[in-house]
């Protein structure tokens, strides 16, 4: 044996160990975990009890990986909850063809209000009693006319959350229904059926505090000023359990943090070039919005890049992760980097063998990072890692010289969907088909391309 081939035998270990750590503490088992204890405590809206609980369970967590938790209450908003206690439609009434179903799949709008009752349903205005309809009708907004109920049509198998004027100010209350709900209630229309509604709608509008919680894992003595901030909202949308959208977030950003944290900590890796601090928002928009003004107040330790984490438990596209946007310029050099990371890592210890970049979307949750609308080539990047973009998918534009799709060169981009993400049809661990294997997927990926990031910034 050469003394090269000898030197190189004895440096492999230490390199693969290097090339692993701290991707293999990642863990599917515990990311599915996490997904469920979160489902459990509801919708975990901000300002709420479920939301409470939810910032104090992920303190914990963070508590446990020694990172010092920080639960920080946002400013005061309008908050609201809502339940159906019942919500039934029946044709016929009291007749030998009476037949009624249950509107399982219909959302309440936010700040609608509590009301019972019973009314005949239409579908025209003027009327006292129950309105079907496809939109909020602008008089009803306005008072000058008030149905006793108002329907919505959403057109979705699962109605997407919408909201009224925020506030305990809307008289009438208002209710979003499933397709086939719809598409029962019109059939009996068109056939001549009387149809009544009986309702008992429960709802708390008040105004409260979301908590995000912060923590923060230090970088290595001597290093330069800054930090990079790894974010998910912790709150769910569409008034369900938010198991995809976006508990699957938090569990990564968890994974995320327990496995480097504790690789720094047992001395298997140095800690990080540079401050890496972790959020949970409280209210996704609204915590991440008070965050970035109180960061620019503060003028403390430069931010230096932004990673959002959402919708990371399943997709229609399976394996596969996805990057946006790549049509800012700030973004470039991080998406560059991130897919020379993954193209050679790409399939070893469950990085995925695909993953694609796309133009922005117009993703909300990246809004208080960006800045001006393209932002500009010096400011820090800001980007979402992501499996389901929406609830349907759809096709872009490949960003010219942007990577697009890791496993072709064509000129569009697919973007993976969930059908039933942010509504309340995202609900029960069972769900995620795969064990967590997506989450953990995730989870590595980060820690494939984060750390050498910062190792790569300028001092």
């Amino acid at each position: 044996m050469t003394p090269l081939l000898s030197l190189l035998l004895t440096l492999t270990p230490l390199w693969q160990s290097y090339d692993i750590e701290p991707q293999s503490r990642c863990s599917r088992a515990r990311a599915l975990y996490t997904v469920e204890a979160l489902s459990q405590l509801g919708d975990r809206a901000g300002g709420t009890p479920s939301g409470h609980a939810s910032a104090a369970w992920v303190a914990r967590r963070l508590r446990g990986l020694n990172l010092s938790p920080v639960v920080t209450e946002d400013p005061e908003r309008w908050t609201y909850e809502g339940r159906a206690v019942q919500l039934t439609a029946t044709a016929d009434a009291g007749r030998p063809s009476e037949e009624s179903i249950e509107l399982s799949h219909a959302v309440q709008f936010l700040f609608s209000p509590s009301s019972a009752g019973e009314a005949s349903l239409a579908a025209g205005l003027p009327t006292t009693g129950a309105y079907l309809g496809a939109r909020v009708p602008r008089s009803t907004e306005t008072g000058q006319l008030s149905p006793s109920l108002i329907l919505i049509d959403s057109g979705q198998t699962w109605p997407r959350e919408r909201a009224l004027k925020a506030g305990p100010v809307n008289l009438t209350p208002t209710i979003s229904i499933g397709q086939q709900e719809g598409d029962w209630i019109r059939s009996c229309m068109a056939e001549g059926r009387e149809l009544r509604m009986a309702w008992d709608l429960k709802a708390s509008i008040y105004k409260a505090r979301a908590r995000t919680v912060t923590a923060s894992l230090k970088a290595r003595e001597g290093a330069p000023d800054g930090f990079f901030l790894i974010v998910a909202h912790g709150d769910s949308a569409g008034g369900g359990e938010g198991v995809n959208g976006n508990a699957s977030g938090v569990a990564v950003l968890l994974e995320v943090a327990r496995a480097w944290s504790a690789a720094v900590r047992e001395g298997a890796i140095p800690a990080p070039a540079r401050e890496v601090r972790f959020a949970i928002w409280g209210s996704s928009v609204h915590s991440a919005s008070a965050w970035m003004r109180e960061h620019r107040r503060s003028s403390e330790s430069p931010l230096l890049g932004v990673l959002n984490l959402q919708n990371l438990g399943l997709s229609s596209a399976g394996h596969r992760l996805q990057m946006e946007p790549d049509d800012r310029p700030a973004n470039t050099p991080f998406i560059s980097h991130a897919c020379a990371e993954l193209t050679r890592a790409r399939g070893r210890g469950g990085i995925p063998e695909r993953w694609a970049t796309n133009r922005s979307r117009g993703d909300r949750n990246l809004g208080p990072f960006l800045g001006a609308p393209n932002g500009g080539a010096k400011a820090p990047p800001a980007i979402t890692l992501y499996a389901a973009g929406s609830w349907e998918p759809e096709e872009l534009q490949r960003t010219p010289g942007r990577p697009g799709e890791s496993w072709t060169d064509r000129g569009l981009v697919s973007i993976p969907a969930d059908p039933v993400i942010h509504s309340r049809g995202d609900r029960g661990v069972e769900r995620i088909t795969d064990n967590g294997a997506l989450m953990e997927a995730a989870s590595r990926a980060v820690l494939q391309i984060l750390p050498s990031w910062l190792e790569g910034l300028p001092g």
